[in-house]
């Protein structure tokens, strides 16, 4: 599977539209290599002898897991960065390790977490730091930001992130549409002094599949059905 595996992935080239399935499945193989909880405890342990390709199975896994709804963390991640905006650096790692214990791969809280660490002297800042530092340049390998190559993130808010914190520049028009597969992107105006505004595209694909629980979806399916027979009761009612 994906050729690349006999080569320790020295020159792997990801492309969303044709490897993303196949990684997903290499992480949910509980006898593979690449089997997601293995990879998470190596990851949270700060293993330095993970690979770029490790790291990517681990983010691709992510999105495979029952606790993966990036759009219900939006108001927590919101509360971490007023706390550290804020200078409740305290508060703010507390936040992060609450988030982190249920949502290893969450990007707000891994960036927080190892600017957060730094400040207050931990000594646990220099794991922190290689963490965020693996994750960050896996994430940045996966696309150049261009709608031909659109960079994966895990979750809605991790474009701005990247944009603001990373890129040093700043979020004008944001936006919403699809790669050249069809994938969910979203588009952030990227502002630079002295540069004409540029966009960038991130790939949410796998984000937006899992907006909703699925009871939520159910509910709402099974709300649209009943409307859907009440409007036709109506017609043939009124035809008659």
């Amino acid at each position: 599977m994906l050729g690349v595996l006999q080569e320790k992935h020295a020159q792997f080239l990801f492309q969303y539209h044709l490897h993303f399935d196949s990684i997903a499945s290499l992480s949910q193989d509980k006898k593979g290599d690449y089997f997601y909880d293995d990879l998470r405890e190596r990851y949270e342990e700060g293993d330095t002898s993970m690979t770029s390709f490790d790291m990517l199975a681990l983010i691709i896994g992510e999105t495979q897991q029952d606790h993966y709804y990036p759009y219900e963390l939006i108001p927590v991640e919101q509360e971490i960065m007023q706390l550290a905006n804020k200078g409740e650096y305290a508060n703010a790692l507390y936040k992060c390790d609450s988030v982190l214990m249920n949502h290893p791969l969450n990007f707000t809280a891994i960036l927080h977490k190892a600017f957060l660490e730094d400040k207050l002297g931990s000594l646990t800042a220099k794991k922190s730091k290689f963490k965020f530092v693996l994750y960050l340049d896996v994430i940045l390998s996966t696309g150049d930001g261009t709608y031909q190559a659109p960079i994966m993130v895990l979750g809605p808010g991790d474009g701005q992130l990247l944009v603001r914190y990373v890129f040093g520049a700043g979020v004008g028009n944001m936006g919403s549409g699809e790669d050249a597969y069809g994938n969910f992107v979203d588009i952030l105006e990227v502002l630079k002094e002295g540069e004409e505004p540029t966009n960038m595209y991130f790939n949410i694909e796998h984000a937006v599949l899992r907006m909703f629980k699925e009871d939520v979806v159910k509910k709402f399916e099974k709300a649209y059905k009943k409307e859907q027979k009440k409007a036709k009761k109506k017609k043939k009612e009124e035809k008659d």
